[in-house]
């Protein structure tokens, strides 16, 4: 059992890659701050200017990332899924 088909074709590939690049670039980005890229400091926003409290910042920041990752990881899933629904559905004979 394939499932049913939610959104279209079009829509679904365009989810695809964009959950692709979403991927991609958060991973990279908490990975920066978790090595904290001096470069990402401005944006971080940490209660006092101590180093352990921008160490935790960054620490955030990085997983706050990473969990944005997983959830554009479901929406690959997701997405994908509805490819593979829209392509069965396409070469159905009715």
């Amino acid at each position: 059992m394939i499932g049913p088909k939610i959104i279209g074709p079009k829509c679904s590939i365009v989810c695809v890659c964009i959950s692709a690049w979403g991927i991609i670039m958060f991973l990279l980005l908490g990975a920066f701050f978790h090595v904290e890229s001096p470069a990402l400091r401005e944006d971080l926003s940490p209660k006092d200017d101590t180093r352990e409290a921008v160490s935790e910042a960054y620490a955030n920041s990085a997983i706050n990332c990473y969990i944005t990752g997983a959830i554009y990881a479901g929406t690959l899933v997701f997405a994908g899924w509805q490819v593979a629904v829209n392509n069965s559905r396409t070469y159905q004979m009715a």
